[in-house]
């Protein structure tokens, strides 16, 4: 039986390939020591380098053994020079990056640290008044609203002089325009408001007014005015009647047409604004087209504008 020589006993711990165990070299390992294989782990190449030393027999094989891993190593480190001055740049660039992004990081998880405080004591804060902030944003919208109804207030409290103004010029589609839409308003938005009764009244009053005066008017230029003036040409050119019938048909003639002409084209307006107000009890003067220039000074001067805008 071959003698064995036991060398001192070394634990692999688990790093080693998991092998945990205690192991024994007879003198047949020493006569064929194992070279050692490169692994992709560093440990299991050390681990390697070491058995081959140990199992050598002589020391001649120990200094192969050693010339061999220096060799190897010269030849590694000089691959990792080449490799190192080739991608000197490179390397530069990315460690100057790496440094710039790894203080950015860190300034940015400091900022978010202390928004992450901000943020839990505005919460905190909230929870504590959270009754008094929703009384302040219930009391905000209160006054919006009230603010609003006040200027509501205040513009049509400038009705009646602003109605008063067009009527003196004769200017009755603004000013039926102005009345309804204040009518409109303090009957609906401002309708409880109890100190607008007065004008209310007002309103109505001067609706009926408005609506006598717009009658008035309508009769005087459809049948006062319009007659008038045909009269007055019939009188002018009286004298020539028999001349320009000779000559065919007269200026007068033609005059007389596009008057008659006008004034039927009025008078359909006329009736048919008289129909929707006795139908609806008002007039719709949105839809309408009529222009009412309020730069006229007098719109009795031509009585087929004002019919039109009338």
């Amino acid at each position: 039986m071959p003698s064995l020589v036991l060398f001192p006993l070394r634990p692999v711990t688990s790093s080693f390939r998991g092998q945990n165990a205690y192991r024994t070299t007879s003198a047949a390992d020493k006569k064929n020591p194992p070279t050692y294989v490169p692994s992709a782990s560093g440990c299991g190449l050390l681990v390697s380098v070491i058995k081959t030393l140990d199992a050598s027999e002589t020391n001649e094989q120990r200094e192969r053994e050693k010339l061999k891993i220096e060799r190897e190593f010269r030849k590694t480190d000089q691959r990792l020079n080449e490799l190192v001055s080739r991608s000197d740049g490179d390397l530069t660039r990315v460690m100057q990056l790496f440094g710039k992004v790894s203080t950015e990081v860190t300034a940015s998880r400091e900022r978010i640290h202390v928004v992450k405080e901000n943020l839990q004591s505005c919460k905190q804060l909230l929870r504590c008044r959270r009754d008094e902030l929703k009384k302040l944003y219930t009391d905000a919208i209160q006054h919006k609203y009230v603010l609003e109804m006040l200027d509501q207030i205040t513009e049509i409290r400038k009705v009646p002089a602003q109605l008063t103004a067009y009527m003196a010029k004769k200017h009755y589609l603004h000013a039926t325009k102005l009345l309804m839409a204040s009518i409109e308003t303090a009957d609906g938005k401002l309708k409880g408001v109890e100190g607008l009764n007065e004008l209310r009244q007002d309103f109505q009053n001067r609706r009926q007014q408005l609506y006598g005066k717009l009658l008035e008017e309508l009769n005087k230029h459809l049948y006062v005015s319009s007659t008038a003036d045909v009269l007055q040409n019939f009188q002018r050119q009286a004298s020539g009647r028999n001349s320009q019938y000779a000559a065919g048909a007269s200026p007068f003639q033609r005059n007389v047409l596009r008057r008659s002409a006008e004034r039927v084209e009025a008078n359909t307006k006329a009736r048919k604004a008289l129909f929707e107000i006795s139908k609806n009890g008002f007039l719709d003067v949105d839809k309408s087209e009529i222009i009412e220039d309020t730069e006229l000074l007098d719109p009795d001067v031509n009585s087929s504008y004002f019919l039109k805008s009338a």
